[in-house]
């Protein structure tokens, strides 16, 4: 095992994986030179199946991650290690075993700023802050003091290790493409597009 490697690790339902998602892990893994970007798509996000939403199924989401990111020049992997539990998942957790799985190795988080403002709702806030730093991506409406000010509270509350991305990312979510009238699919890539039309998701037909 290489010591000193910096790994970043971006979790997300990825439901469907968009263009904001490949450019916020491509900008974080060459602005911070990460040595490798681990994808981990999650399999039961408790906070999303309390509000009663139901998850397009692990193996679609995959599939359609692999397709997302099969032509970037990374060095990056798809991990199935909550996609594949039966259990709810807690990002405290899953951190866990990649500490194990590379000692000695940096290991990073990246999420956009929306993530940042409720991450005092998962589980154990005080270890999951103080186990990883973060990468964090502005996006959308948030702004730059706004997410500067919830920085200096965590910080200070936690002792948390939080970088800025310089990239400012785009206002695309997941929701808007599943629930788009029209049925966009501008904002996925190509590949992904082809994915979702084949296997008819999200009502596209």
């Amino acid at each position: 095992m290489e010591i000193n490697q910096k790994i970043g690790l971006f979790g997300g339902t990825f439901d469907p994986v968009h263009k904001g998602h490949i450019n916020m892990m491509v900008s974080a893994y060459r602005e911070f030179e990460l040595d490798k970007l681990i994808i981990i798509p999650t399999g039961h996000p408790y906070q999303k199946e309390r509000k009663g939403r139901l998850i397009t199924a692990a193996e679609h989401r995959i599939k359609m991650l692999e397709a997302a990111v099969a032509d970037l020049d990374l060095n990056l992997e798809i991990s199935t290690i909550e996609s594949s539990s039966t259990k709810p998942n807690y990002t405290v957790n899953t951190i866990d075993f990649f500490q194990k799985e590379y000692p000695g190795a940096k290991l990073y988080w990246i999420c956009g700023s929306d993530i940042l403002f409720g991450i005092d709702t998962w589980k154990n806030p005080a270890k999951l802050l103080q186990k990883i730093a973060f990468i964090v991506i502005v996006r959308g409406n948030d702004t730059l003091s706004e997410v500067e000010a919830k920085k200096r509270f965590l910080e200070e509350k936690y002792g948390a290790e939080i970088y800025f991305s310089q990239y400012h990312g785009e206002d695309i979510s997941s929701t808007m493409i599943r629930n788009a009238t029209d049925q966009d699919l501008s904002q996925v890539p190509e590949s992904v597009k082809q994915y979702i039309l084949d296997h008819k998701l999200y009502d596209q037909e």
